[in-house]
């Protein structure tokens, strides 16, 4: 398929799902299901885009948002759940997206209040009083918590490197939400807002201690990573190649053994728009790739190619994942 023939199958899918959330907003006349009868016959094409919006409103229709996380999850909430709701809740969900949030969180108003912050696909090198320096990956915020006998940052959103200054008598604090990570002289790097809540630590030099509201503490070397669920509970030390540790910050995401929903939260903060996992059981699928973060839609695009998986962007606002 030429290069035009993919730009037109596009904009008929769009012109699709248009359609296809007009008829489902409840608002619908028997006058636009006419109309949407003719549209779907004025050509071959057009009635595959029509089944595609279809199969696309199917899947999106069974996404909901995790109150605890703030996170986008297959499966209908516990109480039903109207397609009009889901209409809604999508439309403003991509809102959020195109204002530099997205599916999986936008925290813009954390950002607001932070004292260093970053938004889409921007980073930002911050030079701490104490020699310290803190690499904030995108739509990422600290807070800059220093004091006669306090050196540290809280990490609000998002993904930090860090390489502390080594000298002081007392460690570096990098504090969220009950868990902390403390050091003398490490570099490492801490991820927030996992797909299931989580925080993820690796280390890149030296040593970083790391207390968890659910455990006393354990010790991490250069070359350790390891997860602390959103409960609180640290997983098992892995090893990961000290390369992979913070290579965001030279434009690329190594995903070894990742989950699709773990390559989705690293992609998001680089990507403008939103995107939506809406087929059962994709969240889990092993990806193993080298990914550009300066090109998510592109990055995403190359995944189908090894994994079962259907992309496709719609309006430049959202991308939705479904199975092939």
């Amino acid at each position: 398929m030429t290069v035009d023939a993919d730009q037109k199958t596009d904009e008929l899918i769009e012109a699709a799902v248009r359609w296809v959330a007009r008829l489902n907003s409840g608002t619908a006349t028997r006058a636009d299901r006419q109309e949407w009868r003719a549209w779907r016959m004025t050509s071959p094409g057009h009635e595959r885009a029509a089944v595609e919006a279809e199969r696309l409103w199917s899947d999106i229709s069974q996404l909901h948002v995790d109150p605890a996380t703030g996170l986008v999850k297959p499966g209908r909430k516990p109480r039903p759940v109207s397609r009009r709701a889901v209409l809604t809740g999508l439309i403003g969900l991509a809102a959020a997206g195109a204002a530099g949030g997205g599916m999986w969180r936008s925290g813009a108003f954390t950002r607001i209040l932070a004292d260093h912050a970053t938004s889409v696909a921007t980073t930002n090198l911050i030079e701490l009083p104490d020699g310290s320096r803190v690499t904030l990956s995108a739509r990422s915020a600290i807070d800059v918590l220093f004091g006669p006998d306090t050196r540290g940052v809280s990490l609000l959103q998002g993904q930090a490197f860090f390489e502390v200054a080594s000298g002081p008598s007392h460690p570096f604090r990098v504090a969220m939400d009950g868990l902390s990570i403390r050091s003398h002289g490490a570099a490492f790097n801490v991820t927030r807002d996992l797909p299931d809540g989580g925080t993820e630590i690796a280390v890149a030099a030296d040593m970083a201690r790391v207390f968890a509201p659910a455990a006393s503490y354990i010790d991490l070397r250069e070359g350790d990573i390891v997860a602390v669920n959103g409960s609180g509970h640290i997983g098992p030390v892995r090893t990961q190649d000290v390369a992979e540790t913070g290579a965001w910050r030279q434009g690329f995401y190594r995903a070894n053994a990742r989950t699709l929903a773990e390559v989705v939260a690293a992609l998001s903060p680089w990507y403008g728009g939103s995107i939506v996992i809406a087929g059962r059981g994709l969240h889990a699928l092993r990806v193993d790739a080298v990914l550009d973060l300066r090109d998510p839609r592109g990055s995403l695009d190359a995944l189908q190619g090894g994994l079962p998986i259907h992309v496709r962007h719609l309006a430049n606002l959202l991308t939705v994942i479904s199975t092939a």
